[in-house]
């Protein structure tokens, strides 16, 4: 029985390692340079939004999946958010570099210094 248990473990962790080896392959062909992104997203918030932190969860899950230094920037745009949802995009901008908070005009503004740019 403990020989069927280990077999069934190990044979998981092989099929894990193989999609890790396939995952390593692929982003090594997909690389891209430091900080050269091909877009941004923006995710408009205002009133109260009750599936912000699973929106946030989905989008870092998926960046997970990418490349290190491709991180694309996360701007959670503030258009009138409650303080509940503020609270949760704040604890989520300081958790990760890649997700920032900011009001219409802080993002009108980081536009316009990167058109100059």
């Amino acid at each position: 029985m403990l020989e069927v248990v280990f077999s069934i473990f190990t044979s998981c962790l092989a099929v894990l390692g193989l999609v890790e080896v396939f995952r390593l392959i692929l982003f090594l062909f997909t690389l891209k340079k430091k900080d050269s992104y091909e877009s941004i997203l923006i995710i408009p918030i205002y009133g109260k939004d009750e599936k912000i932190e699973m929106k946030l969860r989905s989008e870092i899950s998926s960046i997970s999946w990418t490349a290190e230094n491709t991180r694309r920037p996360i701007f959670c745009l503030d258009l009138g958010m409650d303080k509940e949802t503020r609270k949760i995009c704040e604890i989520f901008s300081q958790e990760y570099d890649f997700i920032e908070l900011c009001s219409l005009d802080d993002f009108n503004k980081i536009i316009e210094q990167s058109a100059v740019t």
